[in-house]
């Protein structure tokens, strides 16, 4: 099962989805900064708008499966999720997260939605992922802690990096024209149930990729 996490950045929207679908080919995509076409909207589509002057959200897409709508009313249209059906009716749980930044940081509230999903998945097999504005150099940059911190709490409580378990040091995956480090701000987990059946997580970067949006996706490889 191919499993992407990808912001695709409000622009290009028809060729973005199109892209994803036809080049990419997830079974379940979990999306952020998207404003799905019309021909996209349908019973394996999840989308959420933020609201107020944003006119696009968060989503997830899946290929194939039945879903069921989480509603998680506090982060509306930055975090989305839904528990996907299984052929071998067993379920699973994806939530797609873009991590708002308030004030200028993205702590508290990136702590905070972790907080808040971390009950309701536990003892569910689930993948979560997304933009989470946050990554470990930003420490090295700066000179902090908090951004280590939350990766080392979140990872010892459940949360399987899916990137790290084949890569001994992040990839970027933000482009901006101001991003002057290679950040990665995208990541992929899996519940420890999960994390034997990974193949591989991979970034994918590509000429077209960064005139499609100014993030890379990150895809892993399941057995599930």
């Amino acid at each position: 099962m191919r499993i992407v996490t990808w912001n695709m950045a409000r622009r290009s929207q028809e060729a973005g989805w199109t892209y994803l679908v036809n080049e990419i080919k997830p079974d379940i995509a979990l999306l952020q900064e998207v404003r799905p076409p019309t021909s996209f909207m349908g019973a394996n589509l999840l989308y959420e708008r933020i609201g107020d002057s944003r006119n696009w959200g968060s989503a997830i897409y899946v290929r194939g499966f039945p879903i069921h709508d989480v509603k998680i009313e506090k982060y509306r249209g930055w975090v989305v999720a839904c528990e996907i059906l299984l052929p071998n009716n067993s379920s699973l749980v994806a939530i797609s997260i873009h991590a708002q930044i308030i004030n200028n940081y993205v702590f508290p509230n990136l702590k905070n939605i972790f907080s808040d999903i971390s009950p309701f998945l536990q003892e569910r097999r689930f993948i979560v992922g997304g933009d989470l504005n946050s990554c470990r150099l930003i420490d090295k940059v700066y000179g902090t802690k908090y951004h280590n911190e939350f990766f080392d709490s979140i990872e010892s409580g459940g949360f399987f990096n899916c990137h790290r378990m084949f890569h001994a040091e992040e990839q970027q995956t933000v482009w901006s024209w101001n991003t002057k480090y290679p950040y990665q701000d995208d990541h992929l987990f899996v519940s420890e149930s999960l994390k034997e059946q990974l193949l591989s997580c991979d970034v994918l970067d590509n000429e077209h990729i960064r005139k499609l949006s100014d993030h890379s996706p990150v895809i892993a490889e399941v057995c599930i």
